[in-house]
C-alpha cells in the first residue's frame, strides 16, 4: 500500500508539473518534475534496501526521467535536457524509447546542428511501431524540414512526396512546392498543384451553398465542430492561395500567362474564392505592366459576384483611377466598394486620397481617421494621416500619428524622414538632425538627405559637420548645382581659392553657357594672383558674351596692373556703360510717360505661389541650401555672404 501510494504521488507530481507548464510557469513545472525525480530515486532506494527491485515500476521510472528531460528542454537548458535524454537511452530499454530519440533530435534542430538532428530522427522512425502510422509521418517531416535548413533540396522533395503519397496534407504539399520552386522544376510545380487541389480537407461546400460572413459567424458560435471545420478551411485557402501566387510569376513566360493557367486549374476545384483573388491579382499584374484597360476590363467583370469580391474589386478600381487622377471614377468605386462594406479599411484610404488630390484636406482627414477606426493599424491611413496634419500645420497631431505607426511598423525610413521634416518645419533643428541622423543609417547613400543634414548643421553654426555632409552628397550625386556651389563658396570664405576653382569648374561643366561659375573661376584665379590665367578666362568671358560689364571691368583691370594696353577694352567698356545707361534711362522715361498718362493698362505684378506636393512622399527630398550667386559680384570678403544659406 505505502509504495502504492508514493507512486500515485509521483503521478500527481508529473501531472502538476504539466499543469503549470500549461499555465506559462515553466520554472515552476521544472521545479515539480525535480520533486517526482527525487521521490523516484527515494523509492527505488528503499526497495532496493529492502530486496524489493521486482517491484519497481519501469513505466513509471522512463516517465519520470522523460519528464524531467522534456521539462529541461521547455526550458531551453539544452545540455541538461541531452544529458537526461542520454541517461534514457543508456538504461533500461523502453518501447517508448522512440521519443527519447525524437526529442533529442528536436533539440539538435533548434540548436542548427541539422546533420545530427536528422541522424536521431532516423532513430526515432526505426524504433517507432507501425501502430504509430501517423507519428511515424510527422518523423519523416522533420528530417525533410531539417533537409531545407540544409539547402538540400532534392532530398527534402523526395522525403515530401514519400510523405504526400501515403499520407497527404496541404502542409507538407506546400512544402513540396517550396522545394521545386527552388529548384526551378516548373513541371513538377505545375503537378503538385493539381495534387493539392485534390487533397482532402474535411470540409466541403458547393458553390450553391456558400454561406455569406453572418451565416458563418452564426454557424460558429453555434457548434464548436463548424467552428474547427471553418478554421481547417482557413487555412486550406491560406496554402492555396499561398502556393497560387508562388508559382504564377514561374511556371510560364509571362506573368499574365502563369495567372491564366491558375485561374483555369482553380475553375474546377472547390476554391472558388482563392479563383477570385487570383483574377483579382493577375489584375493588379496588369497594372504594374501598364495595362490600365486590361485591368479596368478584368476588375469590371467582378460586379455580378458576390460582395465579397466585389468590394476587392472595386477598391482596386478606385486605386487605378487614382493613379490615372481621375478622382470622379476613383470616389464612385470607392462608394461602391463602402456600400458592400462600410468597415473596409483601404476603401476609405483611397477616398481619403481622392479628398487629398483634389486638396480637400479636412475631409481627407476625417476618412484617415474613419479608417483607422474600422483597423487601429491601418500602416497606408496612419502615414497619410500624419501627412495631411503637416499639410494643414497640424503638426503635434501629425506627430501622435507618427509615433503610433512607429510602434506598428518599425524603422521605416519613410515615417523616420516625416518625424524629421515636421521637427525641422518647427524650427527643431537638433531633433531634426537626430532623427535625420537616424533615417542616414538606413539609407547612407542618399545624397539629398546629405545636402539636408549639411544644411541643418550650417543653420546650428557647425560648420565642420555641414561641409562634411556637403561633400558627402556632393560624392554621391557629383551633379548637383547646389551642393557644387555650396561647397564652392565655402571654400573662398575659408581663402581656399584653388580648392573653390575645383567645384567652380566642376559647375561650369554642367552648365557651359552660364557665365557666372567662369566669372567665380577667374575671380579665384586673380585672388591667387594667377593673373595670367585670370586674365584669359575673362578674355574668354568677354569673346562669348561681348555685353558682359563684369568681364570688362576685370580684363581693364588686369591690363592696368600688368602695364598692358587696353585702350580697345577701354573704349568697349565705356561704350557698354553708356549704353546700359541710356537703356535704363529709356526705361525710367517710359515710366514716367506711364505715370503721367494715367495708363489704363498697369502693370501687372505677378506672385508666385509655391504648393504643396499633392501626394505623400516616399522617400527623403531635401530642401538644398537656395545658393543663387550674383553674376555682377566678385568674391569681396564683404559679399561672400550673399552666396551662402538663408
Amino acid at each position: 500500500m505505502r509504495i502504492q501510494k508514493t507512486e500515485q504521488e509521483i503521478n500527481a507530481m508529473i501531472n502538476d508539473s504539466n499543469i503549470a507548464w500549461q499555465l506559462g510557469k515553466p520554472s515552476e513545472a521544472l521545479d515539480k518534475s525535480k520533486e517526482a525525480c527525487s521521490k523516484m530515486i527515494m523509492l527505488e532506494k528503499y526497495l532496493e534496501k529492502n530486496d524489493l527491485k521486482e517491484f519497481i515500476n519501469t513505466e513509471l521510472q522512463f516517465s519520470v526521467f522523460l519528464n524531467l528531460a522534456s521539462m529541461f528542454e521547455k526550458n531551453e537548458l539544452w545540455q541538461e535536457a541531452l544529458a537526461e535524454y542520454s541517461k534514457l537511452n543508456n538504461g533500461r530499454a523502453s518501447e517508448n524509447q522512440f521519443l527519447v530519440r525524437i526529442n533529442m533530435g528536436n533539440i539538435y534542430f533548434k540548436q542548427g546542428k541539422f546533420p545530427i538532428a536528422i541522424k536521431m530522427y532516423k532513430m526515432a522512425l526505426d524504433m517507432t511501431p507501425q501502430k504509430f502510422a501517423a507519428l511515424k509521418f510527422k518523423i519523416m517531416k522533420n528530417i525533410g524540414h531539417s533537409y531545407v535548413k540544409l539547402n538540400e533540396f532534392a532530398e527534402a522533395a523526395s522525403i515530401y512526396e514519400e510523405v504526400i503519397s501515403k499520407f497527404p496534407d496541404l502542409e507538407t504539399a506546400f512544402n513540396l512546392m517550396l522545394c521545386f520552386y527552388s529548384l526551378g522544376d516548373k513541371e513538377k510545380l505545375k503537378r503538385n498543384f493539381c495534387e493539392m487541389l485534390n487533397i482532402e480537407t474535411f470540409w466541403s461546400l458547393s458553390k450553391n451553398e456558400m454561406l455569406n460572413d453572418e451565416e458563418t459567424e452564426v454557424l460558429v458560435q453555434g457548434d464548436p465542430l463548424v467552428s474547427d471545420l471553418m478554421m481547417r478551411k482557413t487555412q486550406a485557402v491560406k496554402f492555396i492561395t499561398d502556393a497560387a501566387k508562388l508559382i504564377a510569376s514561374v511556371i510560364e513566360p509571362t506573368v499574365e500567362e502563369g495567372y491564366e493557367w491558375v485561374i483555369e486549374a482553380l475553375k474546377n476545384s472547390k476554391y472558388h474564392d482563392v479563383q477570385s483573388e487570383m483574377e483579382i491579382s493577375k489584375a493588379l499584374v496588369y497594372v504594374k505592366n501598364s495595362k490600365i484597360n486590361e485591368a479596368v476590363s478584368l476588375l469590371k467583370a467582378f460586379e455580378k459576384k458576390n460582395k465579397k469580391v466585389m468590394t476587392h474589386a472595386a477598391t482596386n478600381l478606385a486605386f487605378i483611377h487614382i493613379l490615372e487622377q481621375d478622382y470622379q471614377n476613383a470616389e464612385k468605386y470607392c462608394d461602391l466598394a463602402l456600400n458592400y462594406d462600410r468597415y473596409n479599411s483601404k476603401a476609405l484610404v483611397n477616398k481619403g486620397n481622392c479628398y487629398y488630390c483634389k486638396r480637400d484636406f479636412i475631409r481627407a482627414k476625417e476618412n484617415y481617421l474613419e479608417a483607422i477606426g474600422v483597423e487601429a493599424d491601418c500602416i497606408e491611413a496612419l502615414y497619410n494621416l500624419a501627412f495631411v496634419n503637416k499639410q494643414i500645420s497640424a503638426y503635434n497631431e501629425a506627430m501622435t500619428a507618427l509615433e503610433k505607426l512607429q510602434t506598428v511598423a518599425t524603422n521605416l525610413p519613410e515615417v523616420q524622414y516625416q518625424i524629421a521634416s515636421i521637427y525641422e518645419l518647427q524650427g527643431d533643428n537638433k531633433n531634426a538632425i537626430k532623427w535625420y541622423d537616424l533615417l542616414l543609417t538606413k539609407v547612407p547613400n542618399d545624397p539629398n538627405l546629405h545636402a539636408k543634414l549639411g544644411f541643418l548643421y550650417y543653420l546650428e553654426n557647425d560648420e565642420s559637420q555641414a561641409y562634411h555632409h556637403y561633400y558627402e552628397s556632393f560624392k554621391e550625386l557629383p551633379c548637383n548645382l547646389d551642393t557644387i556651389a555650396w561647397l564652392g563658396i565655402n571654400h573662398v570664405r575659408n581663402l581656399n581659392y584653388e580648392r573653390a576653382c575645383f567645384f567652380f569648374e566642376r559647375a561650369s561643366l554642367i552648365q557651359p553657357k552660364d557665365v557666372k561659375w567662369k566669372l567665380m573661376i577667374a575671380s579665384c584665379q586673380r585672388r591667387m594672383e594667377n593673373y595670367e590665367k585670370a586674365l584669359k578666362l575673362y578674355e574668354e568671358i568677354h569673346s562669348e558674351d561681348p555685353e558682359n560689364l563684369e568681364s570688362l571691368k576685370f580684363i581693364v583691370q588686369i591690363c592696368q596692373e600688368l602695364n598692358r594696353p587696353c585702350e580697345n577694352y577701354i573704349a568697349k567698356l565705356k561704350k557698354l556703360e553708356r549704353s546700359l545707361e541710356a537703356m535704363e534711362g529709356g526705361f525710367m522715361e517710359f515710366q514716367n510717360q506711364q505715370m503721367e498718362g494715367h495708363s489704363s493698362y498697369p502693370l501687372k505684378i505677378q506672385k508666385e505661389v509655391v504648393q504643396a506636393p499633392s501626394r505623400p512622399i516616399s522617400r527623403p527630398i531635401s530642401r538644398q541650401a537656395a545658393v543663387k550667386p550674383n553674376d555682377n559680384i566678385d568674391f569681396d570678403n564683404d559679399h561672400v555672404d550673399n552666396f551662402l544659406p538663408e
